[in-house]
């Protein structure tokens, strides 16, 4: 065996060991299993190339350029683990910078999304009819939350409070505290608490009074919803979906041209203001 060109591959050749599902122990990673695995080398590469081409061709069929963009990020950051040029790649990537452009400006046009007319027209509207529906399009307007933010108990109790692991929905004398510890940026911003007060705050606070003790979202039956099932619940409830609701507000702040709305409900939701704007906005 060529020692020289068993050294020149070796990181491709750890990218393959991977892939095939060797473990990362003493046993089976070490350097005498890496050149047993180096014998059959040729094979193994042409198996990693054909699953590169195969994924390339799935990517021409995927409508959301986005989605491609991520794609042929994936595959760029594999050739540059083994130290494979990556060229052809980027230029594959980059191609479709005009693509997502128009992608995001067709969805700036606001065609799938509410007007502020008609979201405080729910939100009225749930406050008479339906509480729980008013509760949840209320933290959507207050604080750009994701599904899971919902996930959680509701109480007049601060001392418990203070004492869950979970997210809280603390009902006070005149507002609300929300207090999220279970949220997909956690790792970045921490612990999230905000204060809903005001004509918000008194609806709110209604909303969530016969909820005291137990969740804001239940399944039809009346248990607690697991994490799981969070966002087929709130379609039910709102008849919409949480990135729908979230893109509509800040499509109400855009039209408004109020970027420090934006800037507000990225800082609540826990997401950098950049993203909100290439995204959402």
């Amino acid at each position: 065996m060529r020692e020289d060109l068993y050294q020149a591959d070796l990181a491709w050749l750890r990218v393959v060991a991977a892939t095939l599902s060797w473990k990362a122990n003493s046993q089976n990673n070490n350097e005498a299993c890496l050149k047993r695995l180096y014998l059959n080398y040729d094979f193994q590469r042409t198996v990693m190339d054909s699953a590169e081409r195969k994924l390339l061709e799935a990517l021409k069929v995927i409508p959301n350029p986005n989605s491609r963009a991520q794609g042929f990020n994936c595959l760029i950051s594999m050739r540059r683990c083994a130290e494979r040029p990556v060229d052809q790649l980027v230029r594959g990537r980059d191609l479709l910078k005009d693509e997502i452009a128009q992608h995001q400006k067709a969805a700036k046009e606001g065609l799938d999304l509410f007007t502020k007319e008609h979201l405080e027209k729910e939100i009225e509207e749930a406050y008479v009819n339906d509480t729980v529906k008013c509760a949840v399009l209320l933290m959507f307007a207050e604080l750009g939350c994701r599904v899971t933010d919902l996930g959680g108990m509701v109480t007049d109790d601060k001392k418990k409070a203070e004492a869950a692991e979970s997210n809280c929905f603390v009902i006070r004398a005149r507002d609300v505290l929300v207090i999220r510890r279970d949220y997909k940026t956690r790792k970045v911003y921490g612990e999230k608490r905000d204060i809903i007060k005001g004509k918000r705050g008194k609806m709110l606070r209604r909303c969530l009074q016969p909820m005291v003790g137990g969740t804001l979202i239940r399944l039809k039956g009346g248990s607690m919803c697991p994490k799981a099932q969070l966002s087929a619940r709130i379609r039910d409830i709102t008849g919409t979906n949480a990135t729908t609701l979230f893109k509509s507000w800040v499509n109400v702040c855009r039209l408004a041209g109020d970027l420090d709305g934006i800037r507000d409900l990225a800082y609540k939701r826990g997401t950098d203001l950049q993203t909100v704007l290439s995204y959402y906005a």
